[in-house]
């Protein structure tokens, strides 16, 4: 889901995406249990309401990843379009999410929204669903 923050401090509604690609990058072993990604610039959120965003071409992502105790930064740009924390199991030595492709999942928000819920009308607050109000008075 990809929710994003008001000027006045509240969460927006959440939008549903997918994020594929080849694979994530992991490298001399590791598993991915959960990913976070925290947009942090204009170009990043535009790329991902593009409707296809490759991550490294379309928007720059610094991995942090966290897991067992120890926490592990690849690639840190302190620039970064986005921030991805991942909490992993097993070996850590290096993650990527370079090449991996962020697209609206357009059945899901229909089925959550109704027909026609675009993601920018859902991003900007013109559909919502009280059933996500519970996620969104969750976050920080």
């Amino acid at each position: 889901v990809f929710l994003v923050r008001r000027t006045d401090g509240s969460w927006g509604y959440p939008a549903f995406y997918l994020m594929a690609g080849a694979s994530f990058g992991l490298q001399i072993g590791g598993q991915i249990s959960e990913l976070v990604l925290v947009v942090m610039t204009d170009r990043g959120i535009e790329a991902i309401l593009s409707r296809y965003a490759t991550l490294g071409a379309d928007a720059n992502v610094a991995v942090i990843a966290v897991g067992a105790g120890v926490e592990a930064r690849t690639g840190m740009d302190l620039d970064a379009d986005m921030y991805a924390f991942a909490r992993n199991q097993g070996l850590f030595a290096g993650l990527t999410l370079e090449g991996q492709v962020i697209t609206p999942q357009e059945s899901r928000n229909a089925a959550y929204y109704g027909s026609g819920a675009s993601e920018r009308d859902i991003l900007a607050g013109r559909r919502v669903n009280m059933a996500a109000d519970p996620l969104r008075a969750a976050l920080p």
